[in-house]
């Protein structure tokens, strides 16, 4: 994996991080243009950033031990890109998605597909602010939080931000 805050900028490749013994990234910025981008199979978080960016492009982030997308910056996914986010937080009390109160103005393109299932806490948590357009393809479901009546979750959890979410 990596650390320290780096600026990560994808385009027309396919990006895999797998198989880490921690986390699969922690810190800095994230883009992907016109690629495939798997975080997979990772101990800690997959894709923790600042800021994740997706354009023309698909995120898979599957079986990590804690946060599958963590995001505490910008967050877009354009109308061409897909995020799915399935099986995380196995190791921990962290959820699939996790929007901190830092992202101010994140936005869900219409026509994004975005998939969180199956995680084992919250499948999408947000204390920011969100906004999901009319025509974004939103499948929510079979988030299980087995980290006990302290946690938060199953589906979704919003904390203090706002997030506006038309289906």
């Amino acid at each position: 994996g990596y650390v320290n805050s780096p600026k990560i900028y994808v385009e027309d490749s396919t990006f895999t991080v797998q198989n880490c013994t921690s986390n699969a990234s922690n810190g800095g910025n994230f883009k992907a243009v016109d690629s495939e981008v798997i975080y997979q199979n990772n101990a800690g978080h997959g894709l923790s950033a600042g800021s994740v960016i997706l354009e023309n492009s698909s995120l898979l982030s599957d079986n990590n031990g804690l946060y599958g997308v963590y995001v505490n910056g910008d967050f877009q996914v354009d109308g061409t890109s897909e995020l799915t986010v399935t099986g995380n937080s196995y190791d921990g009390d962290y959820a699939g998605v996790n929007l901190t109160a830092a992202v101010t103005d994140g936005l869900v393109e219409s026509g994004a597909v975005v998939t969180i299932t199956g995680n084992y806490c919250s499948g999408f948590s947000s204390r920011g602010t969100c906004v999901f357009e009319e025509g974004a393809k939103l499948t929510i479901t079979d988030n299980y939080n087995d980290k006990g009546s302290a946690s938060y979750g199953g589906g979704i959890y919003q904390g203090h931000g706002t997030s506006d979410a038309s289906f």
